[in-house]
Order: structure tokens, then sequence, then C-alpha cells
């Protein structure tokens, strides 16, 4: 291999046959520039890192393949899978001084390409615990629930104000049947206030039923029993 191309070329080849293709989602151009490739299966986005450095000793190379490790671990919260493409004069360096487990962990892979360009998977990634489709797919379940739940608050709040308006019409015509009624009473009070009283009204009857003594007919003026009733009268 004698370019980042041809590493590009061979791996997208090879997965291919896989049924890989190239990802039908929108990636941000911050994360694109991280990466060198990004392929697509059925449920899982790919990303691949291809390793430049060059190197003549293994320490080299896990100093070289550590930074390489750190920059991939952080694609893994975008991308299902992500894979280091190394050349294959590096595969020895690689078993030696790369921790499966650890890589495993983390959901990296390790591939290793050769100069006529056959692929050697040395370290299958681990793929998240929820691949972006099925993430996808339980976000969109949750945001459907959302708006139902809004939908019927909603209603039931339309319900409410409807109910609350016909309720306040009912309060406001109280509130002028209160009115009018308390206005009537009020005019019925003054109106008590202008009537006679009792004793008033006794009085006056018995003014207008017995007559003064001078106005009796002779006959009766000296008469005692009418003086006794018209004492009892004014009693």
């Amino acid at each position: 291999m004698n370019s980042i191309e041809d590493f590009k070329e061979v791996i997208i080849e090879h997965f291919r046959r896989r049924g890989c293709t190239r990802p039908q989602v929108d990636i941000s151009e911050d994360v694109i520039k991280q990466v060198d490739l990004v392929l697509q299966d059925a449920n899982n986005l790919l990303a691949f890192r291809i390793f430049r450095g060059i190197v003549y000793s293994a320490a080299e190379f896990r100093v070289m393949i550590d930074e390489e490790i750190l920059r991939a671990t952080k694609l893994t919260e975008v991308f299902d899978k992500v894979y280091i493409v190394i050349p294959d004069t590096y595969t020895d360096m690689a078993r030696s001084v790369i921790s499966g487990r650890i890589l495993d962990e983390v959901g990296i892979g390790i591939i290793a390409v050769d100069e006529h360009g056959n692929v050697e998977e040395l370290l299958v990634p681990r793929p998240t615990k929820l691949t972006r489709r099925e993430l996808g797919k339980g976000i969109e379940e949750i945001v459907g629930d959302l708006r139902r739940r809004i939908d019927e608050i909603e209603l039931l709040y339309n319900s409410l104000k409807t109910e609350f308006g016909v309720l306040s019409e009912k309060i406001t015509k109280i509130e002028r049947t209160l009115s009018m009624l308390r206005e009537e009473v009020d005019v019925l009070k003054g109106k008590l206030s202008t009537l006679p009283t009792r004793h008033e009204i006794i009085e006056e009857i018995g003014e207008k039923t017995l007559a003064p003594v001078e106005e009796l007919p002779s006959f009766a003026k000296n008469n005692p029993w009418l003086e006794i009733l018209r004492k009892r009268e004014r009693k």
C-alpha cells in the first residue's frame, strides 16, 4: 500500500463484500475530520482510522498506537464500530503490545492490510450495546409517547377551558341576579320605613271610631260606659 487512498479502496471493497455501503445518515463535519472512512451495514455505522506512524520498535509502536486508540475511543460515542487500520508489517508488534481485552471493552477493532490488498481482522470491534438504529428507534418511541401525552393534555386543557367558560357565565348570571335582589330589598326597606307603626294605626282607628264627646248625641254625652270604652281604647 502506497497511500491512504489505496488503503481506503481496499477497505471499501473488503466490507462491500460483507454488505456495507456508504452511510445514508448525516455526519457532522467535525466528526468526519476525525476519521478516514465511514461505512454502514444493516444496523451499524463503521468508522476507520488509518495508522500513519512510521516506527522501528515495539516501544515506539506502543506509544503511537496508544495515542491512536485514545482518539478512536472518543469516536465510539458517535459510531457503532471503530476500526484502526495498520500495515501488516506492524502485525507482530500489534499482537505483542495491544491488549485485546482493553480494546474489546472500548469497542475498537484492528485491521491489518498487506501490500497485495489482503485484509486481516486482528480484532473484531464489539458494537455498542445499542446500535444507532436501535437508539434512534427508541428515541422516536419516546418522542411519539411525549407527543401523545401533549395531545391528551391539550384536549384536557381545552375541555376544562370550555367548562370554565360555562361556569364563569353562570357565575356572572348569579351575581347579576343577586345584585337585582339586593336592589329590590333596599327598595322594600325604604318603603317599610315610611309605613305607620301598629300603635299609630290603632290610634288612628280609635280616633276615627270614637268621636269626641262634644260630637255625641245629647243622650250619650254623659254615658259612663262610653267613657270606660274610650279609656280602654286609648290604653
